[in-house]
């Protein structure tokens, strides 16, 4: 699967207004969600290139289930255009790391396939090792908003990686719900000596529930 000129057009966007903080979509004249007011987030901002819909989602599916690895250069290249249309002053590249099962049932992290073809071009590092996941966590997917702060609540660790002392790192997954595990990253990335973190991700979804 790949994504034509037209296929590329008709992606669906979140289109403005959106949350300051999150990127979510939000009614004309606010500047923050409901749920960024409820909880900031640590991340200094995130956003997400398209909808997790139609053919966002089943690319997604592909390189996450299917090992169509060769698709995270085809998002990674979006992810570039996107974070530079952003002028965020990003000085490094950082994925969110699986846990050790989850990684050696699938044999790779999408996360970091992402990453590294995102750093190279925007010209800056991939800080590989600058991240783990110490705690094994359940699946997000069922879980309301509550449930998944609770969920990856100290689930990360910065690493001995002394390049994220005072820098702004950029923080990549491929799919962002209520941004709960990006937070949560955020803040072992924060507690590790990064001066502030951006996040990107490939989708946005929303919670069935409608709670974000």
């Amino acid at each position: 699967m790949r994504f034509c000129d037209d296929c590329l057009a008709a992606v669906p966007r979140v289109t403005p207004p959106v949350c300051a903080r999150c990127g979510d979509a939000i009614p004309v004249g606010e500047t923050l969600c409901r749920q960024c007011r409820r909880h900031p987030p640590k991340f200094a901002q995130a956003r997400a290139w398209a909808l997790m819909e139609g053919s966002v989602r089943q690319a997604i599916h592909r390189l996450k289930y299917r090992r169509d690895l060769a698709l995270a250069d085809v998002l990674a290249a979006q992810l570039v255009a996107l974070v530079q249309s952003l002028d965020w002053p990003v000085e490094m590249v950082v994925a969110v790391p699986l846990g050790k099962q989850r990684q050696r049932e699938r044999g790779y992290n999408q996360a970091a396939l992402l990453a590294f073809p995102l750093a190279l071009g925007l010209g800056v590092p991939w800080a590989r090792h600058a991240l783990a996941r110490v705690r094994e966590t359940p699946s997000q997917v069922g879980l309301d908003a509550a449930a998944r702060r609770r969920n990856v609540a100290g689930a990360f660790r910065a690493g001995p990686d002394s390049a994220l002392q005072g820098a702004t790192v950029l923080l990549v997954d491929d799919v962002m719900t209520t941004g709960a595990t990006l937070d949560a990253a955020a803040q072992a990335l924060l507690n590790g000596g990064a001066a502030q973190v951006y996040a990107v991700t490939v989708a946005r979804a929303f919670l069935r529930t409608g709670a974000r």
